[in-house]
């Protein structure tokens, strides 16, 4: 695989070759005692493949993406000049997730919440807390706000960065709680963990806070047959279910409908409106709530 190019004309790079790696373990998990020659695999079995993925509880992104991959072996097998089934072509049901599964983020209360808890106790919680704080308010990536910030990207009230994922540039102002990070650390910013240990410890922190209703979504575990990361959907507290990625969510969904969806994605440094539009994660019955309170406001 490592010498294959993309559609791009570029070569593979060694993450991508290890998610296809993890493609194969899934494909041999799915064939068991069965080996199936390259031209049997046609729409047909590559349907029983989403359908085993969809069993295992795998999120419909994941199984997208496996069948892309599995296309793709199968697309690079017909340039080789190999005999295959071309109904590998043909469009692939997969079942989507139910439409209740939340991909939680934090509301405003529950980020006074976090910030208000005391931690002084323990200066690991203590560092990842204040790490959240800023990433939480300045919707920055894990990558960004947990590695790449520098007290050098500070500058009076702003924070611009040049963003390590797609090298963009992007300037936010600094809300108040990050400033009184900053105070509270004469200056200075946070120690910064490992991505691991930061989306561990953020878990606790949010227990903490008593983030804790009962909400239905997904649960990354470790598959001990394929060895591969997969989510488990059910009911969780919703502490269990926080990662790195609340951040950038919570961000985007506490500002949408408060300032325009322009100013919102030179903030975060999207480049598309759909792009921003997918880490908005109000429920329907928020959504609700903010239109009854403009209403309020207009004809009170």
């Amino acid at each position: 695989a490592s010498e294959w190019k993309t559609d791009k004309n570029k070569m593979l790079s060694p993450r991508v070759i290890q998610q296809y790696q993890s493609f194969l373990k899934i494909w041999k998990s799915f064939e068991g005692n069965k080996r199936y020659k390259i031209q049997d695999v046609g729409s047909n079995l590559l349907d029983d493949l989403t359908s085993y993925m969809s069993s295992k509880n795998y999120a419909t992104n994941t199984t997208k993406r496996h069948l892309a991959r599995a296309k793709f072996f199968l697309s690079r097998a017909k340039t080789e000049g190999i005999k295959i089934d071309p109904t590998y072509q043909d469009r692939v049901f997969v079942q989507k997730e139910e439409e209740e599964i939340m991909h939680p983020y934090l509301n405003e209360e529950e980020i006074d919440a976090i910030y208000n808890l005391e931690l002084s106790h323990d200066i690991s919680l203590d560092n990842i807390r204040d790490n959240a704080i800023i990433g939480l308010w300045t919707g920055l990536r894990i990558s960004d706000f947990n590695k790449n910030l520098d007290i050098s990207n500070i500058d009076g009230e702003y924070i611009s960065i040049k963003t390590q994922k797609t090298g963009v540039w992007v300037t936010v102002p600094l809300h108040h709680q990050v400033r009184e990070v900053l105070k509270k650390r004469h200056g200075n910013l946070p120690v910064k963990s490992s991505n691991k240990h930061f989306n561990e410890k953020i878990k606790t922190i949010c227990m903490l806070a008593e983030i804790d209703q009962e909400i239905k979504g997904g649960k990354v575990v470790v598959d001990k047959k394929t060895k591969t990361k997969r989510k488990v959907y059910g009911i969780y507290k919703k502490y269990d279910l926080i990662s790195s990625h609340v951040c950038r969510r919570s961000f985007a969904t506490n500002l949408f409908g408060y300032i325009s969806n322009r100013d919102l994605m030179n903030l975060a440094g999207w480049a598309k409106e759909d792009m921003m539009l997918h880490y908005i994660k109000k429920t329907k019955t928020e959504s609700a709530d903010q239109l009854k309170e403009y209403w309020k406001t207009k004809y009170k």
